[in-house]
């Protein structure tokens, strides 16, 4: 059918004159609306290519008898054509094709999200009763999470309750995301209600500390075995001095972090939650590596230096205001709480992984410490104890 002289000339001609006004049309519309050149040449050659729907147009057309075989049979050729032919010709204009630096920006910390141990969760879990420190807690996750991640908040309590102000604080910190309300009544085994609900799917725990632990270094019994059995990673927050009363939580609670840098598996989720940290609270970072072996002068190993120059690609890739050093000291815990004293932080965050001493969940001597006294808030990203710390 095609293969007729006249037949195959108006193939050629329809199939020209297509393929030419939708490139030309789409290259002057990208044009006029501020596309560079390879912007609006890949949108004329992407658009170009019909596919099926051009085949169903065709196959109506031809039921109702507006076309007849030949014309079909021409626009068929056209769809499979464009459609064949796009591909190849798109590969060498994406090639040249660079997106703007705002774009190109955005889509490497969508990049280092996805590939995130923290921020990519889908489904985050916040056990809480209410409280300045489940009210912060919330504020971290809002502000750590991607846009589409759910957020499910536990209360476990003695009975159901239609009303529970003491929750009111958490909810507005989510209140623009989506969120379910769990009420369990298991009273008398809390944190089995707690490990139960993290083993449904959820990628993240996270917990406010309890408000007598700064001072008295005690756990409530729940939160040990919560942290002890945590099947998942999980964020301990505890608030800092300057967090009196949740007016204090104006968008100005994290300013200033200071970020302990490790390398070790939980130190770099610590980093994948300071820097976005800091990008959603217009924060800055100070990202601090203590040398606790070698010339205690100042000088820094070439190993020391790759770790210096990692985290700050990393901060760059989040688009994070940062600043990047070593410090020599035998206590690294020490060396944190100076820094943060000098540089005026109000945020410390840690990385940190859990180990059972004496029956007892014990996250470190250096981290436990800082929880106790740091004045700062202090966020601590805890892996559960068979985590490959150099992984």
């Amino acid at each position: 059918m095609l293969l007729e002289p006249t037949a195959l000339l108006w193939a050629v001609i329809v199939l020209a004159v297509a393929a030419a006004a939708k490139l030309i049309g789409s290259f002057l519309g990208g044009r006029v609306a501020g596309m560079s050149t390879m912007e609006s040449l890949a949108a004329g050659i992407g658009l170009n290519a019909r596919g099926a729907m051009e085949i169903v147009l065709a196959t109506i057309g031809l039921s109702l008898g507006a076309l007849n075989d030949v014309s079909y049979a021409i626009i068929v050729l056209l769809a499979v054509a464009t459609s064949m032919g796009a591909p190849p010709l798109l590969r060498p204009v994406l090639r040249r094709l660079k997106a703007a630096p705002e774009e190109a920006e955005r889509l490497e910390q969508e990049e280092l999200l996805e590939n995130s141990v923290i921020a990519n969760g889908r489904s985050a879990l916040l056990p809480t009763r209410g409280g300045l420190n489940s009210v912060l807690a919330a504020n971290v996750l809002d502000a750590l999470l991607q846009p589409s991640a759910h957020v499910t908040i536990l209360s476990v309590r003695d009975r159901l309750a239609t009303s529970m102000p003491e929750l009111d604080g958490v909810r507005q910190a989510l209140a623009h995301r989506a969120t379910d309300l769990r009420i369990e009544t298991r009273r008398e085994d809390p944190a089995a209600s707690i490990l139960g609900e993290a083993e449904l799917g959820h990628r993240l725990l996270t917990l406010g500390l309890n408000e007598d632990y700064a001072g008295s270094h005690e756990l409530s019994e729940p939160i040990q075995k919560v942290i002890a059995d945590t099947p998942i990673p999980l964020l301990l927050v505890r608030r800092g001095q300057h967090i009196h009363t949740e007016k204090d939580r104006d968008g100005r609670e994290i300013r200033r972090i200071l970020l302990g840098v490790t390398g070790t598996k939980p130190g770099r989720a610590a980093e994948e939650l300071a820097f976005p940290l800091s990008t959603s609270f217009d924060a800055e970072v100070v990202a601090v590596h203590v040398v606790t072996r070698g010339d205690a002068g100042g000088d820094t190993s070439p190993a020391v230096e790759r770790q210096l120059a990692r985290v700050q690609e990393v901060a760059a890739g989040f688009g994070s205001g940062s600043h990047v050093q070593a410090r020599h000291a035998a206590v690294p815990a020490d060396e944190l709480l100076s820094a943060a004293q000098e540089w005026r932080a109000d945020t410390i965050v840690l990385g940190a992984t859990v180990r059972a001493v004496d029956g007892r969940p014990v996250l470190g001597h250096g981290t436990e410490w800082l929880l106790e006294h740091a004045k700062q808030t202090v966020i601590t990203v805890v892996f559960p104890g068979d985590t490959d710390d150099e992984g």
